[in-house]
């Protein structure tokens, strides 16, 4: 797939144009907790409006409610550059008929809002697929701006189907993150992954595809909790029916593996769950069953420093314990000081997910790294492909 900008756009006056973007936002209380997606795509939507292009834009969102508050926001983000005069118009309507009249009233310059086209296959029996409601209100546009970097390769979904067949172009948050991406060049014995938070499939894919491509990779979290787990179990004491089903592929990738997956030494635990009291270290040979593992020790982020230190490419994925409690983000801040100063210096670093980046913008070295990559997901779905089809 090639990536057309934006800024390719020339000649938008009197132009209408379909804009996709990525309104999964949480809200609380009718309050945006997080307003990073709503202010990423302020710059396309000015530069399409200040070239006279009429804007209808959509996201996968339903909630009217919702949407609603998004618009408002948004709004007021606009209203900072003084250059823009307009508002966004919310055309919150279940008649897809009633949107193609409103298209031809509004003028140029004017961006409308619409629901999930979805919505409208929901309401309206007589349009029985996505297909077809896009037919119709694509006809009345002359392009396509792509803001979801959330949809990117997700070759069933209708609306990246659909881009194929108009003249599709990518809006400067997308073609960020792109760039971001496509910097990342991976050295084998030089490419270092901090991977912890919660193990899931996903997960467990993606560090098995950072040791097929040469990493090291630095567990922690329940991640290292489940490695450990069955690096005793089925190689140290030689236990063969614990979780089998779950543990054969683990212990695969530890046999094959065994020299690129750095397991931690030591770690801060309680044996009581709920009261997180009496807190001590352990060895990883002193746990057992009825630890609570709550953090990294401090033998294991020392001997995390020399991978870190050496590394040009560097990758970090969960947090490594229970940062939301001060007691238990020291392994993780130790981390973050090291990984943070070795992408300021001759190191690329990506931090990937929300929770880890967030964890990274409250440190005061977050600025250090080189990319805040939110959607863990995508970031995923990226990276386990065989071949990159990135094309800037």
């Amino acid at each position: 797939m090639k990536f057309r900008s934006i800024s390719d756009l020339k000649n938008l006056k009197n132009k209408t144009v379909l804009f996709y973007c990525d309104f999964d936002i949480a809200i609380d209380n009718e309050k945006v907790i997080d307003d990073r997606k709503i202010r990423e795509i302020i710059d396309s939507l000015e530069y399409l409006s200040f070239a006279g292009a009429k804007v209808l834009l959509f996201s996968d969102e339903s909630n009217t409610k919702k949407i609603e508050i998004i618009l408002n926001i948004l709004n007021k983000f606009l209203k900072l550059n003084y250059d823009f005069k307009n508002k966004i118009v919310y055309y919150n309507n279940s008649e897809i008929n009633k949107l193609e009249d409103v298209l031809k009233l509004v003028n140029f310059g004017d961006i409308v809002a619409v629901n999930s086209f979805d919505h409208y296959i929901d309401r309206l029996n007589i349009i029985k697929s996505s297909h077809d409601v896009l037919k119709r209100i694509v006809s009345k546009c002359d392009y396509f701006v792509f803001e979801n970097f959330n949809k990117l390769y997700i070759d069933d979904y209708f609306v990246v189907n659909f881009s194929k067949k108009i003249k599709t172009f990518f809006g400067y948050s997308f073609l960020n993150k792109l760039d971001n991406y496509s910097r990342m060049q991976i050295e084998k014995n030089n490419s270092v992954a901090v991977v912890g938070g919660e193990y899931d499939n996903a997960k467990f894919a993606f560090i098995e595809n950072l040791l097929s491509k040469g990493f090291y990779v630095l567990l922690g979290g329940e991640v290292s909790s489940i490695f450990i787990s069955v690096y005793r179990n089925r190689l140290i004491n030689k236990i063969k029916n614990v979780n089998k089903k779950s543990s054969d592929k683990i212990l695969s990738l530890i046999k094959k593996y065994k020299n690129n997956i750095v397991l931690p030494i030591d770690f801060m635990v309680s044996e009581n769950k709920d009261k997180n009291v009496s807190i001590h270290r352990k060895n990883i040979s002193e746990l057992s069953k009825y630890d609570n593992v709550y953090d990294v020790g401090p033998e294991t982020i020392k001997s995390y420093v020399p991978y870190i230190k050496r590394a040009k490419c560097l990758i970090w994925s969960g947090v490594l314990g229970f940062v939301e409690d001060k007691k238990f983000s020291h392994g993780s801040s130790l981390i973050s000081q090291l990984f943070c100063n070795r992408s300021r210096g001759p190191a690329f670093g990506i931090v990937v997910g929300n929770r880890t980046c967030d964890f990274i913008n409250a440190t005061k070295y977050g600025e250090d790294v080189d990319f805040l990559f939110y959607e863990k997901d995508t970031f995923y779905r990226l990276f386990n492909e065989e071949e990159t089809k990135i094309k800037i």
